[in-house]
């Protein structure tokens, strides 16, 4: 429906996504409190359509009426002080377009984060990693540029 690609929502366990192409999606993958997930050999690229400032495929917020903003992939929680972890991004292709706020978002609450030997090109190329993570480890990651 040109919403989100993905979606691993509240407290998923033991999940891999593994050898797909995910492309033009509206408001990239949402990831929601998972524990023990790992994301490999994967393909996105432009799946923030809606975030284009353009009234055909974007989408305007009702509080501000602005176009809205969202990364390629996004890590959120849903309980108060809730926490995801055990994350492993390896070996994926990340190609953003030219709305995206990120390339990849850590929101608070993240522990044992691994981003390895992954690709970003696009005119977005940063991950962005709330203060407070812990055990963050990017290594070997082409093209990307950290927030």
């Amino acid at each position: 429906n040109g919403s989100r690609v993905m979606s691993i929502e509240k407290s998923a366990e033991n999940v891999t996504v593994s050898g797909n192409t995910f492309v033009n999606g509206g408001r990239g993958s949402w990831i929601n409190q998972p524990q023990q997930l790992v994301l490999e050999g994967n393909v996105f690229v432009n799946n923030t359509t809606k975030n284009e400032r353009n009234p055909h495929r974007g989408r305007r917020s009702l509080d501000t009426g602005d176009y809205e903003q969202s990364a390629e992939m996004y890590f959120t929680t849903y309980e108060p002080k809730g926490s995801y972890g055990n994350v492993l991004i390896r070996g994926n292709s990340f190609t953003t377009g030219s709305e995206a706020s990120a390339a990849i978002s850590f929101l608070p609450g993240g522990d044992t984060l691994q981003l390895q030997n992954n690709t970003f090109a696009g005119p977005v190329r940063r991950v962005w990693t709330a203060i407070g993570s812990t055990n963050v480890v990017f290594r070997n990651n082409l093209g990307l540029l950290i927030k």
